[in-house]
């Protein structure tokens, strides 16, 4: 499979579905971007113990979290994203997503003409978010 131009704008849309899904509150947009397996990750600390430990969300509860609204609050000015496709193969791609309180690289993938996020790693912004 060669990516196209086709390819590469549903890649950044599926990413840009994700972010704004979260910011708008729309579950609408951010089922469309999530594969149902979706595994999103996080390393966090416990805060009596220091340990690090993975943090994880299902699509389930992406789209419960923007469906009540989780993400919305942040004034229109700063939902600013930047979205750089690092690589796509064939029916794969990685994709780092920038946005004013997270960074997320995630992976993606192309069902049946579908590109869908199966998986995300994100940490804190720390430079936009402090």
């Amino acid at each position: 499979m060669n990516t196209s131009l086709d390819d590469r704008q549903a890649i950044l849309r599926a990413a840009l579905d994700y972010c704004e899904g979260w910011y708008d509150g729309d579950p609408v947009k951010m089922a469309r971007a999530l594969h149902p397996g979706l595994a999103k990750r996080r390393i966090k600390r416990d805060t009596d113990t220091g340990e690090a430990y993975l943090y994880d969300l299902t699509q389930e509860d992406m789209i419960e979290g923007t469906r009540q609204g989780a993400g919305r609050g942040l004034p229109p000015d700063k939902q600013v994203y930047h979205i750089t496709i690092l690589d796509i193969y064939e029916d794969i791609a990685s994709v780092r997503a920038e946005n004013p309180k997270f960074i997320d690289y995630l992976h993606l993938v192309n069902v049946d003409g579908v590109w869908l996020i199966v998986n995300a790693l994100y940490t804190t912004n720390r430079l936009w978010y402090g």
